[in-house]
């Protein structure tokens, strides 16, 4: 059950890419396909993993309401996954904390 998760960051032509990765279960082409569809469990899972379906369909909301997209990559079956978030790199970020610093 145990798996190694990655995070990593990178600048991406005019975007951020936020990644994490593990090395678990991947997703299987029907699973892919239903990912981000409220209350969708896959199959495998149904029994062996509590949840209720929601995370990565309220997750995509967030990312999506605020300008980004979030995708979900995998080799299939037993070969891990990899879901990305990517936002737009249009804020100065040094500027928006310091315009907060005295609040």
């Amino acid at each position: 059950m145990g798996s190694i998760i990655k995070v990593a960051a990178r600048p991406s032509d005019d975007h951020v890419v936020l990644s994490v990765s593990d090395h678990g279960a991947g997703l299987t082409p029907p699973e892919k396909s239903q990912l981000f569809n409220r209350s969708f469990r896959g199959d495998r899972h149904l029994k062996a993993i509590a949840g209720s379906g929601l995370g990565l369909w309220i997750a995509n909301a967030f990312v999506v309401a605020n300008g980004g997209t979030l995708n979900a990559a995998s080799q299939g079956e037993g070969f891990g996954t990899t879901v990305s978030i990517q936002f737009p790199a249009g804020c100065d970020a040094d500027g928006a904390l310091s315009e907060h610093a005295h609040d």
